[in-house]
């Protein structure tokens, strides 16, 4: 027994063959080694009923023993380990956009007035507005469901849901805030990492973890010059924060928090933070630039793939990868792995084969293999650069 539950290395469960053994083992001590415990016996229909119920509870055993470690616990147990160490999951964010109304000057648009995409993606008004003498009521507009799927295209929001004396049509000026689906349990976790080496210090990895802490924020990457000369570009003593996603606001002020004092932030993004005396302080960063990537895919497949494949196929590879709105995808300077998006494509069923092939072009030559990326960029695809056949 010394060698299972909670042991020296950690907790180890008794599997379902662990207990028949047992049991029949003591069995055998207390009726006799020639006691028939064959599947076609009572007893031996007993012991192994008596196992199935003792192993889900051994099963039972272990998650409660890894619920109280952040690194093996699950969802809500996860969640509340995470807050020994000062983290929390990043709960999901509605996407926002700027809108105007076309309607007669005067006429209200009412808090919580609704609108939609032609797929039924509702959405409705923050604040009061009234039209102007030019016709127009500005405001803003938030998805009703949190998450990635109000992230769509500025001309996708065009239907009024229920349509009102003198109000004509609307426009959508531009997306204030990227939606977020809630953090899932694997990305908590490394997240928890990072945190880990953040509580009161002021080195780059905890500069990153406060950074990947703000809202909006997708990304980051923190790079660091401490010598006092010039290298690779960037200025002595200083951190180049690398962000993707987020407000500019939010972002500067984080790394000035996060930052060391007296040490520059330097990037070709700067906004100037106040402190507490009313100080001003210029942070800089940078934004990744976009690698488009391009993608062919020719597919061989069974009776199995459903009807939809070809278009599951298509979401898969541009989730993979990322779009820069609705799917996070890869990350900054992370390379298109070759044999990864091949993973991603097989979750579709009914595939027997692949040939897959990439470019950074539609007209360039397409590779077999990975497609690198620099430290300072991001790869991003869309529905429109993805071929399947």
């Amino acid at each position: 027994m010394d060698d299972y539950g909670l042991t020296k290395k950690g907790f180890k469960r008794k599997q379902y063959a662990d207990l028949i053994e047992d049991m029949e083992m003591k069995s055998r001590e207390l009726f006799g080694e020639n006691i028939n415990l064959s599947e076609r016996t009572f007893l031996g229909l007993f012991i192994r009923l008596c196992a199935w119920f003792l192993a889900i509870v051994w099963m039972l055993a272990e998650k409660v023993y890894n619920s109280m470690s952040p690194d093996t616990a699950e969802g809500i147990n996860l969640d509340k380990t995470s807050k020994f160490i000062g983290t929390t999951r990043q709960k999901a964010v509605a996407a926002r956009y700027a809108v105007k109304f076309e309607a007669d000057p005067g006429i209200p648009i009412q808090e919580g007035f609704t609108v939609q995409t032609e797929g039924d993606i509702l959405y409705r008004t923050l604040t009061y507005a009234v039209a102007d003498d030019d016709g127009w009521a500005y405001t803003e507009i938030e998805a009703l469901e949190a998450g990635v799927s109000g992230n769509v295209s500025l001309t996708a929001i065009h239907q009024i849901t229920n349509p009102v004396a003198g109000v004509f049509s609307m426009e959508v000026l531009k997306q204030i805030v990227v939606g977020r689906d809630a953090e899932d349990d694997e990305s908590f976790r490394q997240r928890n990492g990072l945190s880990a080496t953040r509580g009161g210090a002021s080195n780059v990895d905890a500069v990153r973890s406060n950074l990947l802490d703000a809202a909006g924020v997708v990304d980051a990457f923190v790079f660091e010059n401490d010598e006092i000369i010039e290298v690779d570009g960037l200025p002595p003593k200083c951190i180049a924060p690398f962000v993707h996603g987020g407000k500019d606001d939010v972002i500067a002020r984080t790394i000035f928090i996060a930052k060391t004092g007296g040490i520059q932030s330097y990037g070709t993004t700067v906004v100037d933070v106040v402190d507490s005396n009313g100080n001003t302080h210029p942070i800089g960063y940078t934004r990744p630039s976009t690698v488009d990537i391009y993608v062919d895919v020719k597919l061989t497949t069974n009776d199995r793939f459903p009807l939809n494949g070809f278009d599951l196929v298509r979401e898969s590879i541009v989730k993979y990868i990322g779009d820069g709105n609705k799917h996070p995808g890869l990350g900054i300077g992370k390379s298109v792995g070759y044999t990864k998006l091949i993973a991603a494509i097989h979750e579709t069923n009914g595939i027997d084969d692949i040939n897959l092939k990439l470019g950074l072009s539609a007209d360039e030559q397409f590779i077999v293999g990975n497609v690198s990326i620099d430290f300072d960029k991001i790869a991003s695809t869309s529905a429109d650069k993805v071929v399947v056949t």
